[in-house]
């Protein structure tokens, strides 16, 4: 893009229009290599789209400021994203240009490690001079350093850009590396760039939530990317969503430290009516009423600090907080407080929340011991109310330590005393050896186990394909479960009688929309099958009488297509703020369900989503019958006939649907709101340790296989930790033969293959090779040769892996099941797992799978994430396999009737794979398991030398000539 300051250049911009999600421009720094931030839109989901900006590659026409670089973005997004919601993601000095950026367009920025000064830079300014000294005085690079970090050979001219935190105009988060900047120091890992100064004005800024990254300095999303992915995905959410006050005027951490159940509120700064918005919209009962307000009221539940109280306010806190009451404030400096003052007035101590944050509580005549309370989610998405958001909600109060996590873990460390409750949601069957020995480890560790399922476990399974009676026999196997209807109570209570029913609500209360509604219609949901086609085709009469109807379709194409009409519009998958939002600028939500056996289970979640907005809901009534009263505060269409039929009431009717809506509204303000079953949920989570005695007793008899020997040992952690620099490097292997791509290529040839599938092709030199026809899956393709030569037929897919099996047929492209297939996606197993569960799909029982990089030649190399600047093996540091290596085990160990080869090709191994099976669902059966149990399992020296000994590869010319009979062994 050419803009009146410079040109630059948006890489991996996916070419689909405004799928309404927000879009992430990440930049880069000024040493970013060719594929930093390349994962960004794989890492995103749902949640937003993504590109870079490689801040190297931008050409300036004039100086290099950072304010100048800052200005061309802000030009280049206002015109090329002018409608969209955009989140600034930058690294190091290009998070420094995010927070320079003032175009309207830009929701939030997450600044990665940004520079505030460059004085003092111990670890970097010296190399860089290092750098410079050998170029010509016209490289571009000069200038670049010189602008923006002060760097030239006359000397340093430093940089504060301090300034830029006193302006920021949308809230920040900005992700630091907790290994402390000074003093300077021999050290293994760079530390962080920013010192105490430029974090104290951090901590001290409303409009910025600071992010420490536990044992990682700088670049922090090198060293800490699963915590800088989680912040940049929530930045996203929040980019997203619909609120009822001007988010950038609120103090966000602030806020998130105050109670949500908090009633009486008592508030001292400025902004005053925003954070008051922000409190009704969660919780509809409190009331926030000015600090000079508490000396004539009686005392309050939260007093709340917008800046750091008076030695006189601190005095009176006391007095105006009831007991076990909290008082939050932004604070720079805890230790600047009056703890005599507070211990005399009946404070316990105070506690940093985040940075900057503050809370303080007044003791209570009885006190409660902190509660551990953990939320594994094995469900990625999809599941945001009933285990994402409560925690969220959950994490405002005191006394708690509240953590949520998706996929792999490790059980937990805790006091013997602790009072500690795991709730697993969407937990697998739980029966087989892995879920077993997890279950063993929890229970051994002390800890209560909840199963969190809002789904009866039939309805799922016939989701996924999987027909038959499902199994409930996991409930035994746990000590309480929770779920969210009294009919799913009742089925689960045959197994564990511990049964708690939490409804689904409602964590944030828009405003009831004044004015009329445009005649606007939201379907969103996943896969409702032919009824849900059924109904969009009836609505044909009631288009007709409305012609200026629009149709919002989240997610379900086939439902769109349905639709007799050309005004509609199609979003993709969203994240749950975003699809909130969707829904909330529309008049009429629709949730139709075909009758089927179980459907009653179902909860009501979408009338409550479309309700907390003043959308009204018309909806079928095995689900919904219990909570719509029909005409009063929502209407049923009971048969397919009756859908135009409501629908065209609705829109004949604005007066009537307004009534309606706000019925529904009314339902969820008063009945239907999150906070207010806080208090039921943690008084059960208590009670279940409370009783965990008696409880484990119920569980091993109904489980005696989980009951511990004696003198049995409590079994080991369920992953390691990852090997440090110091302990990683055991000796190189050493693989010799031809290249991995000839190996494919020789495959092919030996098999006759007519139909071949790759995913990764990257630059084609695989690809490029193969004769026959083919399909090419990537989601950034750089291709630095032709790809088609002599093939009949190459079809490209510029996508993920995922979306590509999900939204294609390889066999209806090809005409016949994959004969040979190449995988080589991203180097993380659960990508590989799935690439290969998919493609075993598609091919034929004699069909050829070839897994690349498993066989790894050094340890280090397997890491998760690719830090070649910590590498012992220096000659080797680009290398990076990954930890697909896990799937090899995985399979060997899930699946003995695949025919299994490992063949020594450089430069990290190949394996063969046949005997395939296309009707497997072990596999996808057991996804969770094997993700808990293998997700970061890490090579220790002994263990990698066993995986050596265990694959052993045999010479590729070995395995080329017993080929043919290798394929006929596995025809067996």
């Amino acid at each position: 893009m050419s803009t009146t300051l410079g040109a630059l250049t948006l890489h991996d911009l996916a070419d689909a229009g405004d799928t309404g999600r927000p879009l992430v421009i990440g930049v880069t720094g000024l040493f970013a290599g060719p594929r930093d931030l390349a994962e960004l839109g794989d890492a995103l989901g749902y949640a937003a789209d993504g590109c870079v900006v490689r801040l190297h590659e931008i050409e300036m026409v004039g100086d290099w400021s950072v304010e100048a670089v800052a200005a061309a973005l802000d030009e280049a997004v206002a015109a090329r994203f002018p409608e969209r919601a955009v989140v600034m993601f930058g690294v190091s000095i290009g998070a420094t240009v995010c927070l320079a950026m003032r175009s309207p367009a830009i929701r939030r920025v997450v600044a990665a490690e940004p520079v505030l000064t460059t004085e003092g830079l111990w670890p970097v300014l010296g190399r860089i001079r290092e750098g410079l000294a050998p170029l010509p005085a016209s490289d571009p690079r000069r200038k670049r350093m010189a602008g923006l970090l002060g760097v030239t050979d006359g000397g340093d001219v430093p940089r504060s850009y301090g300034h830029l935190i006193e302006g920021l105009r949308v809230p920040v988060d900005v992700i630091l590396g907790s290994i402390p900047l000074n003093p300077p120091r021999p050290l293994d890992v760079f530390p962080s760039l920013l010192d105490d100064a430029d974090r104290a004005q951090l901590a001290a800024s409303p409009r910025v939530r600071v992010h420490i990254a536990p044992g990682a300095g700088h670049p922090v999303q090198g060293q800490a990317p699963l915590l800088v992915t989680d912040v940049v995905v929530e930045a996203c959410r929040r980019a997203a969503a619909a609120r009822a006050y001007d988010v950038a005027k609120l103090d966000e951490a602030l806020f998130e430290a105050t109670p949500a159940t908090a009633l009486n509120l008592l508030y001292e700064g400025e902004e005053a009516g925003t954070f008051r918005l922000a409190v009704a919209a969660r919780n509809p009962k409190a009331r926030v009423e000015p600090w000079t307000a508490a000396e004539k009221g009686a005392p309050a539940d939260a007093a709340v600090f917008a800046v750091a109280p008076t030695t006189a306010a601190l005095a009176a806190l006391g007095d105006r907080l009831s007991p076990g009451g909290v008082a939050v404030m932004r604070c720079a400096d805890p230790g600047a407080l009056d703890s005599a003052l507070l211990a005399t007035a009946g404070f316990a101590p105070a506690e940093l929340v985040s940075p900057g944050i503050v809370r303080l509580q007044r003791r209570a005549a009885a006190e409660t011991p902190r509660l551990k309370l953990y939320d594994i989610s094995l469900a990625p998405r999809l599941m945001d109310i009933r285990g994402r958001l409560p925690v969220e909600m959950l994490r405002t109060l005191p006394g708690l330590e509240v953590r949520h996590q998706t996929g792999a873990f490790a059980v937990p460390d805790a006091d013997p005393d602790e009072p500690r409750v795991l709730v697993l949601e969407r937990a697998g069957d739980l029966q087989d050896e892995g879920g077993r020995r997890l279950l063993k480890s929890l229970l051994a560790a002390g800890w209560i186990v909840v199963i969190e399922l809002d789904d009866h476990p039939q309805l799922i399974a016939e989701f996924h394909g999987r027909f038959g009676e499902a199994s409930l026999t996991r409930f035994r196997s746990v000590h309480a479960v929770q779920t969210s209807t009294e009919s799913l109570a009742e089925a689960f209570r045959r197994e564990n009688p511990e049964v708690a029913v939490f409804p689904n609500a409602v964590f944030e209360l828009l405003p009831f929309p004044e004015g009329p509604r445009p005649p606007r219609v939201f379907y969103g949901a996943v896969r409702r099958g032919d009824f849900a086609l059924q109904v969009a085709r009836s609505l044909g009469p009631v288009i007709e009488e409305f012609p200026d109807a629009e149709f919002v379709v989240l997610g379900d194409e086939g439902v769109f297509a349905a639709l007799p009409t050309d005004r509609k519009v199609f979003r993709p998958f969203l994240s749950y703020e975003g699809y909130l939002a969707e829904m909330s600028r529309c008049a009429v939500s629709f949730t139709p369900i075909g009758a089927k056996p179980l459907i009653e289970t179902k909860s009501d979640a979408k009338f409550l989503d479309a309700s907390r907005a003043g959308v009204l809901t018309i909806a079928s009534s095995p689900c919904y019958q219990h909570v719509i009263r029909h005409g009063e505060n929502g209407l049923i269409a009971a048969e397919l006939s009756d859908w135009a039929v409501q629908l065209g009431h609705a829109l004949r009717d604005p007066d009537g649907q307004r009534r309606m809506a706000k019925a529904a509204w009314d339902d969820v303000r008063t009945q239907r709101m999150f906070v207010d079953q806080i208090p039921a949920r943690l008084a059960w989570y208590r009670s279940l340790w409370d009783r965990r005695a008696e409880l484990t007793e119920a569980l091993l008899a109904r489980a005696p296989d989980l009951r511990s020997e004696p003198g049995e040992a409590r079994p080991a952690r369920a992953r390691a930790a990852p090997p440090g620099p110091a302990d990683r490097g055991p000796s190189r292997r050493s693989l010799k033969g031809p290249s991995y791509r000839q190996l494919v290529w020789d495959v092919l040839k030996l098999k006759g293959a007519e139909r071949y599938l790759e995913v990764g092709v990257h630059n084609g030199s695989t690809i490029a090779g193969v004769g026959c026809a083919a399909i090419g899956v990537d989601p950034d393709f750089v291709f630095d040769r032709d790809p088609v030569g002599e093939k009949p037929a190459l079809h490209l897919y510029r996508t993920t892996s995922d979306d590509f099996f999900r939204d294609q047929d390889p066999r209806a492209i090809l005409g016949g099941p994959v004969d040979v297939a190449f995988l080589d996606g991203l180097h993380l197993f659960e990508y590989l797992l799935r690439d290969f569960i998919h493609t075993e799909q598609v091919c034929a029982r004699t069909s050829v799978v070839m897994l690349d990089d498993c066989l790894p030649v050094n340890l280090e190399m397997t890491e998760r994430d690719h830090r070649p600047e910590l590498r012992q093996d220096r000659q080797l540091a680009g290398w990076w396999t990954g930890d697909v290596w896990k799937v090899l085990s995985v399979l060997r160990e899930y699946r003995p009737d695949l025919r299994i080869a490992p063949v020594a090709v450089t430069p990290t191994g190949s394996i063969a794979i046949t005997r395939l099976d296309p009707a497997s669902t072990v596999l996808a059966d057991h996804y969770d398991e094997i993700l808990a149990r293998y997700g970061e399992l890490a090579f220790t020296p002994e263990s990698f030398d066993r995986y050596w000994d265990v694959n052993a590869p045999q010479p590729a010319a070995e395995f080329l000539r017993g080929f043919d009979d290798w394929l006929a062994d596995g025809r067996g």
